[in-house]
């Protein structure tokens, strides 16, 4: 009984470490999206301030594939965040 306490232990602290994480990471893309930006090549939109996490973390094509049409912080937010299909 005591080992499946500590591993349930260590897989809640490795869920909280993880989204500790993701929530820095959003809160620095949200911070750098309010500085002025300017993207010089058009196919440089891997360069918009939110489409960085995406890219970061790997989920840029689920990202893509489920919300085509322009990037905006809202839907960013709600697929690394709250959406369940995510990973």
């Amino acid at each position: 009984m005591l080992s499946r306490a500590a591993n349930n232990l260590y897989w809640m602290s490795r869920h909280i470490e993880r989204a500790e994480n993701t929530a820095r990471l959003l809160d620095v893309t949200y911070r750098m999206s309010l500085l002025p930006y300017h993207i010089r090549e058009s196919e440089q939109t891997w360069a918009q301030p939110w489409a960085l996490p995406l890219v970061i973390s790997g989920l840029a094509s689920g990202y893509y594939a489920r919300h085509p049409g322009p990037l905006s912080a809202d839907n960013v937010l709600r697929f690394m965040v709250l959406d369940a299909a995510n990973p």
